[in-house]
């Protein structure tokens, strides 16, 4: 699965258009600081992680806090894994031009 597939999973349950861009958004900036070097891989994940988490907590009030960490983290690894090999395919390719 690739970082749009990811995010665009995680707002496929919102109807309103100005929101799912602004969550949208939200991902894609943390992606491009983390891309740009504002970030470490710390950092990404634990905004990454706070940005899931917050929008876990608004579409899923049936689950506990627990399940909600739980999948936060999970779905935070996934895409700071995705997000870090996209960077280093880009720096890569900037080497060989």
């Amino acid at each position: 699965m690739s970082f749009r597939d990811l995010v665009l999973s995680l707002v496929r349950d919102i109807d309103d258009p100005e929101v799912r861009i602004g969550i949208i958004s939200t991902f894609n900036g943390i992606k491009e600081a983390y891309m740009a070097g504002r970030l470490d891989n710390e950092s990404l994940f634990r905004q990454l992680y706070n940005a899931i988490k917050d929008l876990l907590t608004i579409l899923r009030p049936d689950l506990s806090e627990k399940e909600i960490s739980d999948r936060a983290s999970k779905l935070a690894k996934q895409m700071s894994s995705l997000i870090r090999l996209e960077a280093m395919h880009a720096r890569t390719l900037m080497r060989f031009r």
